[in-house]
């Protein structure tokens, strides 16, 4: 890694809260609208089955609840899945902004000691310590 290419930081540091409230606002309007689909189609099969001639009606309520419940629980994990998704992409670019920064910076240091060292100094380290000479890929 050159010095050049240390990390940019954000052109706008709002912006990212701004596309993390947007992402969230719409996960929670997506979980909505598939609630409301859902409790009129609870509603719908309630009162298509008002008139049934089933000799047991309270069976049918479990059956029409049961998927409307297990909606519900999938668009609960979803909405959470989604937020500790967008929560674990912030850290994970947040950790890899920092070891760059602290990669540029002992790249830096090296660079700079070599240069002042006199060159049996740098040969005489180079025969002690040759892993710190090879570039650890």
């Amino acid at each position: 890694m050159s010095a050049g290419s240390e990390p940019k930081p954000s052109a706008n540091p709002d912006a990212e809260a701004t596309a993390d409230n947007s992402r969230a606002k719409y996960i929670f309007y997506f979980a909505f609208a598939a609630l409301v689909v859902a409790f009129l189609a609870f509603g719908v099969a309630i009162w298509a089955f008002h008139g049934s001639t089933s000799p047991n009606p309270t069976e049918i309520i479990p059956a029409v609840l049961g998927p409307l419940m297990t909606l519900i629980g999938t668009l609960a994990g979803y909405v959470a899945g989604q937020q500790a998704g967008a929560a674990g992409t912030a850290n994970a670019q947040s950790q890899t902004a920092s070891a760059q920064k602290q990669a540029t910076r002992a790249q830096r240091r090296e660079t700079i000691i070599a240069g002042m060292a006199e060159p049996q100094v740098v040969a005489q380290v180079f025969d002690k310590y040759p892993e710190l000479f090879t570039s650890g890929t």
